[in-house]
């Protein structure tokens, strides 16, 4: 993951969005999902901004390549059968003091959704996915 201010990492990032684009996904830095800039698309989103001081209100993130299967989902109560990906997302909570002492950090839950192969958004309350459950064999 990279933010897109002109820090070095930063700097790393942009070169990145421009070079590499097929392996990031652009996302806001705000709440509520959504509003995602994948791939081949990158570069001319960011070129459409007013200036690149916007740049700094999105991060890169490297996409995860799942592997797919085929397997059955319920989508808007259809069974929908064909190939998907998982991806299992885990959740942390971490509390710290004024000093930088960390007071708790701890796991908190996890989700697995599974959307169909080429879908690249994921969300389950847009409708892209569906929230799933772990079946070890």
């Amino acid at each position: 993951m990279y933010p897109l201010d002109t820090s070095l990492q930063g700097t790393k990032g942009r070169h990145l969005a421009f070079s590499n684009p097929e392996a990031y996904v652009l996302k806001p830095q705000r709440e509520g999902g959504g509003n995602n800039v994948y791939r081949s698309n990158i570069p001319q989103f960011l070129r459409a901004l007013p200036d690149e001081t916007h740049y700094k209100a999105y991060i890169l993130m490297e996409l995860i390549q799942p592997p797919p299967r085929d397997n059955s989902i319920i989508r808007e109560g259809k069974v929908v059968t064909g190939g998907v990906v998982g991806e299992l997302g885990v959740f942390g909570t971490i509390l710290w003091d004024s000093n930088g002492q960390v007071l708790q950090n701890e796991e908190a839950g996890w989700l697995l959704r599974t959307k169909g192969k080429g879908v690249d958004e994921g969300g389950v309350a847009a409708g892209y996915g569906c929230i799933d459950s772990i079946c070890l064999i």
